[in-house]
């Protein structure tokens, strides 16, 4: 007797072709969902009436069971059926278990598993995403959730016992962030951050004059980045970057306190209105 219990339904699918069932008497009882317990029924059945048989069983991820023999006479496979049913005292119907004439039902026992094989993908498949976005939700939890660098004095003190101003860009497109900075630079002093991970801290780190602010950001979206950075810093100056300026991207990042949006691709002239507008900047430059 040879049990498969790992892999079963790829093996039953590639065994049954190759298997000798080229006798009338080729057969396969297929028991669904049982688990272990309908195993060893099954097992004990196949021993007591089919050890000169040469019995296969096939036990799959999802609790069904499949035990083919050939030659497989009729009257032992209702004998291992009832054994079966005995066993678990339920009744030896069609939804217990079904008997397969393979020379003559193959194509509908090879659909079988093959749907199962396809159900077993979509679960794999799902089960996957589901791993992926607990994964993500954890990382934006953490991005969320770190913690204020102390500081003796407020983010308004900091920015205005500078000697400069310092502006901040967080932006995970290279191409994007590059061209922000290259464009001011020439001006004012600017520092960029492509990892979301490190946008708070920097935020607190450097209490920026004015922040751009990618709205689409992996694990965490410049809204919600936005609202955390108000929280921290009511007097924030936030531009917010994106490709998409529908009006709800815009009306939402206005309502969580951003000063301005800026559509891309972005020309100098944008960034620079927005620039100048800045409280803390103009105050600089007046004095």
């Amino acid at each position: 007797m040879i049990i498969v219990d790992e892999g079963a339904e790829a093996k039953l699918l590639s065994d049954l072709p190759k298997l000798r069932y080229d006798t009338e008497h080729a057969r396969c009882i297929h028991f669904p969902a049982g688990g272990n317990e309908r195993l060893s029924s099954v097992t004990q059945a196949a021993q007591a009436y089919l050890t000169s048989f040469s019995p296969r069983i096939y036990a799959c991820a999802d609790g069904d069971i499949f035990l083919i023999a050939d030659p497989f006479p009729s009257r032992e496979a209702r004998r291992a059926m009832l054994h079966v049913a005995e066993k678990e005292n339920i009744p030896a119907d069609e939804s217990f278990a079904r008997l397969y004439e393979l020379t003559q039902q193959m194509s509908a026992l090879l659909g079988l598993v093959e749907q199962k094989i396809d159900k077993m993908h979509q679960q794999l498949e799902a089960q996957q995403r589901r791993l992926a976005e607990r994964a993500a939700e954890q990382k934006r939890q953490s991005i969320l959730a770190a913690s204020t660098i102390a500081a003796p004095l407020t983010f308004d003190q900091r920015r205005r016992q500078r000697s400069e101003p310092q502006l901040l860009v967080i932006d995970d497109d290279v191409f994007s962030s590059k061209l922000v900075t290259n464009v001011v630079r020439q001006h004012y002093r600017i520092k960029a951050v492509d990892n979301p991970q490190q946008a708070l801290s920097s935020y607190d780190e450097l209490a920026p004059d004015l922040l751009f602010l990618d709205i689409n950001l992996p694990n965490v979206s410049g809204h919600e980045l936005l609202e955390k950075i108000m929280i921290r810093d009511p007097q924030a100056y936030v531009i917010m970057l994106s490709g998409n300026a529908d009006l709800d991207n815009i009306r939402t990042a206005m309502t969580r306190g951003a000063k301005g949006f800026v559509s891309k691709p972005f020309t100098r002239d944008k960034l620079f209105q927005y620039i100048e507008r800045c409280p803390t900047i103009q105050a600089g430059q007046e004095a």
